[in-house]
């Protein structure tokens, strides 16, 4: 019998495919986790994502499941594998790049992490060699913080990114965008457009979340959908993929 392929998911039955690139389309963002696994796991090779996002999703892989099984936030340096309690949830299961199963990564997706947990999560079980997080706002500490935890990261706001170029992300890429970063329509405008542009044409995949509960309590335009902005970005990769 096959495997469990994403491709027999119907959590990613919107998913569709342009000029060649998967575009994978889920409603939760961690749901990007078991997509991601399984680009780099096909590829044979960790990616290097940029996210576009109102937040930063970059908790401590299974933070909130450690805290409720030890009723505290994991300490310095215990994280990932080298929690206990994440050792042992892994047990037996195929996570790694190198040894991946898509039914036990999304189990283990639904089952036990937040939609803030899967950027660190993918960089653990390595999906993802780096990972630049573009939201609306500043973060100046992240990046320091992450990467003395190993990661190799960077954060940048949309205030401050004129003088930031996608040139600078190694490849393979990814393109990840999470629909609360745009909260109105004119957030398509030409500088996110010159922007993304060269991104998506390089990426070997590009995941969607939609989060439709964020996605309202992010929205600056209070008539501005959720489908509006998905119709909006798909038709935004179209004209640069085509």
């Amino acid at each position: 019998m096959a495997s469990y392929q994403i491709e027999d998911c119907k959590l990613y039955r919107q998913s569709i495919q342009i000029s060649g690139i998967p575009v994978y389309i889920f409603e939760e963002h961690h749901l990007a986790l078991p997509a991601w696994g399984t680009v780099s796991s096909r590829l044979g090779t960790p990616l290097n994502l940029v996210t576009f996002d109102s937040h930063t999703d970059t908790h401590l892989s299974f933070n909130r499941h450690i805290f409720e099984v030890t009723g505290a936030a994991p300490p310095l340096g215990m994280y990932g594998w080298k929690n206990p309690v994440i050792s042992s949830l892994l047990n037996g299961r195929h996570v790694r790049r190198e040894d991946f199963s898509f039914e036990d990564v999304f189990r283990l997706t639904l089952g036990y992490l937040k939609n803030t947990e899967q950027i660190l999560t993918g960089a653990d079980w390595g999906y993802l060699a780096s990972y630049t997080v573009i939201t609306r706002s500043d973060h100046p500490d992240y990046a320091r913080d992450d990467r003395l935890m190993g990661y190799d990261a960077a954060y940048l706001s949309k205030a401050s990114w004129d003088s930031w170029s996608g040139e600078q992300v190694r490849e393979p890429l990814l393109a990840d965008f999470d629909l609360d970063f745009f909260g109105c329509s004119t957030d398509f405008d030409g500088t996110f457009r010159a922007k993304a542009a060269p991104l998506v044409r390089r990426a070997k995949a590009i995941t969607i979340a939609r989060e439709p509960r964020f996605f309202d309590e992010c929205k600056t335009s209070p008539d501005y959908t959720n489908a509006q902005a998905l119709e909006q970005l798909v038709s935004f990769l179209r004209e640069v993929l085509s």
